[in-house]
């Protein structure tokens, strides 16, 4: 059966089992079966460019056709290349070592902040109620 345009329904119509079957029932029906001839203009019934591949750093695929994007694996990590652009490994939060990248902030860090600078000067804030410390989430005002 071919896609038909749905009907217009009317307010306070009854909808019964023969529309429904009709209106939708039918198109969902005529969806499933749809596929595509390859002619111009009506897409591809294969996904063909779809291919799980891994590559070293050597052999990392050319940059796609216009307006595609390639996403694959190099050396076990998750790589992606657009159209026209390079190769660019995509992070996953396994790469942020927030702690890592935390404690190089701390005093004796690599690149220490101060710790409760002045009013308007970004810091490390400790907890506590003094005018350079950051309150807790559970304090009481006067």
């Amino acid at each position: 059966m071919a896609w038909t345009a749905p009907r217009t329904y009317v307010v306070a119509e009854q909808v019964t089992e023969a529309i429904l079957d009709a209106d939708q029932k039918a198109n969902l029906d005529a969806l499933s079966g749809h596929t595509h001839s390859g002619a111009a203009g009506d897409g591809s019934s294969s996904l063909a460019n779809l291919v799980k591949a891994t590559f070293t750093d050597a052999s990392a695929p050319s940059a796609p056709s216009t307006g595609l994007t390639s996403i694959y694996t190099v050396s076990g990590r998750l790589h992606y290349r657009p159209s026209g652009g390079s190769d660019t490994e995509i992070q996953d939060a396994s790469d942020l070592h927030a702690e890592d990248h935390a404690s190089t902030h701390q005093p004796g860090g690599a690149d220490a902040m101060e710790v409760d600078a002045l009013v308007g000067t970004g810091s490390l804030r400790t907890l506590g109620t003094g005018a350079r410390q950051i309150a807790a989430g559970n304090h009481g005002h006067a």
